[in-house]
């Protein structure tokens, strides 16, 4: 893929930040690169491996002939037995029915993916590019095998991975996401998989499932949803149980913002109905308030007071760098910065990049 290179203040930042292209950077430099790590103990099971081994006493033959309602049913009485199809396998059945009428974002298309394309302007195959080995996130995920997926549920103004908006690219130049991809990626010096280091994963909610499905029994590395807020419940509740990590971006505090600079519409009701399902579903939660200039008032404030109800991690992005539309035309400022980092203090959340957070997220 191709890097993206900003000089700002006498410092050089890259998007994204691969390691097998910052260390040669770096060492061009004369620098030494030290990548934070916190890692997951050696023992670790990813939730989907269990979900794979967990089995819900449907054969496959009678799941196809129950209805979505059904489905649904067996799925939330998480009541398992010795027999019948896993429960990853329900999983996938109920979203494949839910791609008939896809209302999986908050978009709420209800388009047949099977016949058209909704308005992250995909059907059912996923288009990816591996990055990766990623060494600019949360050190409890670095480093992380970054998968950027084609097509995206919202369009922000200014998406560093704006490339990836356009799937009719990914069709000529993305993988399709498929079984194959255990075998093109190299992911065995990383410590967690990344769906999806450039948009949302949301779209491609039915071909991650299967690809899980297929992943080598053996493969112990914690799966990553690093997604938007603008998912709805049905998401959730079929990503329970198989993600390990939850990484959610929130940069809009009112519907104004975020229709005008993502074209979302109803985007706080969405984010809030999507934050009480983070709430009582498995896996950890690190939602990251990406600060964008001047919106510290207008949304910052709203934001904080939603995150206060849970108790959630949260990681602030305040390092912000105008592109794609240049809407902004200018970084965040210093007193911008402080005033976030008070509202989180004042609301006492949990900020994940302070090693005394840090260091409890994989033991709790």
């Amino acid at each position: 893929m191709k890097q993206k290179v900003f000089v700002d203040r006498g410092k050089i930042k890259i998007y994204p930040p691969i390691l097998e292209v910052v260390e040669p950077l770096m060492r061009q430099l004369g620098q030494k690169i030290h990548i934070e790590s916190i890692r997951h103990p050696s023992f670790f099971v990813p939730l989907f491996q269990k979900a794979r081994k967990l089995f819900v006493g449907v054969k496959i033959d009678e799941a196809k002939k129950m209805t979505l309602d059904q489905l649904w049913q067996v799925h939330d009485s998480k009541s398992f037995r010795d027999y019948g199809i896993s429960l990853l396998d329900l999983k996938i059945e109920i979203c494949k029915r839910l791609y008939d009428n896809c209302e999986l974002c908050g978009h709420l298309c209800k388009v047949n993916r099977y016949q058209g394309k909704g308005k992250c302007g995909l059907g059912t195959e996923s288009f990816y590019e591996y990055w990766g080995e990623l060494v600019g996130e949360e050190a409890v995920i670095n480093p992380a095998a970054g998968l950027a997926l084609w097509g995206c549920n919202i369009n922000c103004c200014s998406c560093h991975a704006s490339m990836y908006l356009s799937v009719e690219n990914g069709n000529k130049e993305g993988k399709i996401l498929g079984p194959d991809l255990w075998k093109e990626i190299d992911y065995r010096n990383c410590q967690t998989i990344e769906f999806n280091a450039a948009g949302d994963p949301t779209p491609h909610l039915l071909s991650i499932l299967n690809v899980l499905n297929q992943a080598p029994g053996s493969m112990n590395h914690p799966i990553v949803w690093s997604g938007n807020s603008y998912e709805t419940k049905d998401v959730w509740k079929l990503s329970d149980g198989i993600t390990d990590v939850y990484l959610i971006d929130l940069k809009f505090g009112n519907d104004d913002c975020a229709e005008k600079l993502a074209g979302c519409k109803n985007h706080n009701s969405v984010a809030e109905q999507a934050l009480d399902s983070l709430s009582r579903i498995s896996g950890k939660k690190i939602i990251r308030w990406l600060l964008l200039p001047g919106h510290v008032y207008c949304c910052g404030q709203e934001i904080v007071k939603m995150l206060s109800h849970h108790d959630f991690y949260v990681s602030l992005l305040d390092d912000f760098q105008d592109d794609h539309k240049m809407v902004f035309k200018r970084k965040n400022t210093e007193d911008e910065i402080s005033r976030a980092k008070d509202l989180i203090k004042r609301y006492g959340l949990k900020d994940i990049n302070l090693p005394e957070n840090a260091r409890c997220f994989w033991i709790k």
